[in-house]
């Protein structure tokens, strides 16, 4: 039995594989570490574009009257509230601590969306649900 069975597949897996990626498990997931050569993917992304399979990472949708008090709360950098934006930033916990790392994007004036890489069900469940009882607080 291939090893790459028993993992979890994005929609982009077989594409991957036609572009001979070579593939590793990642989380729990198949996803290419490399399709040529370090230096030529290098090259590549300094001359061109280099492209990262996310859909494998977590989304948690925030929506409300206090999304961006919350969004601030619980994030290290300061959240814009522009739509179309995102902002790279630490989720952390009551003490500091990083929990993760997460783009957070303001769909709305009162929507947004941040990726992780966290999954629920997994450890993300705990970062789902300290941000559930962040958002308790905060009311």
């Amino acid at each position: 039995m291939d090893t790459m069975d028993n993992l979890k597949k994005t929609p982009l897996f077989e594409t991957h594989l036609a572009l001979h990626g070579k593939m590793v498990d990642f989380g729990g997931w198949a996803l290419p570490v490399q399709y040529t050569s370090i230096i030529d993917e290098h090259k590549a992304v300094r001359h061109d574009v280099g492209l990262f399979d996310v859909s494998h990472m977590g989304q948690v949708w925030v929506e409300g009257k206090d999304t961006w008090k919350f969004l601030q709360y619980v994030n290290t950098n300061h959240i814009k509230n522009i739509p179309s934006k995102g902002t790279y930033s630490h989720i952390v916990n009551e003490q500091g601590h990083i929990i993760d790392d997460a783009i957070s994007f303001c769909l709305f004036s009162t929507f947004a969306i941040s990726v992780t890489f966290l999954e629920v069900g997994t450890a993300g469940s705990t970062l789902v649900t300290g941000l559930c009882f962040v958002g308790m607080c905060l009311r």
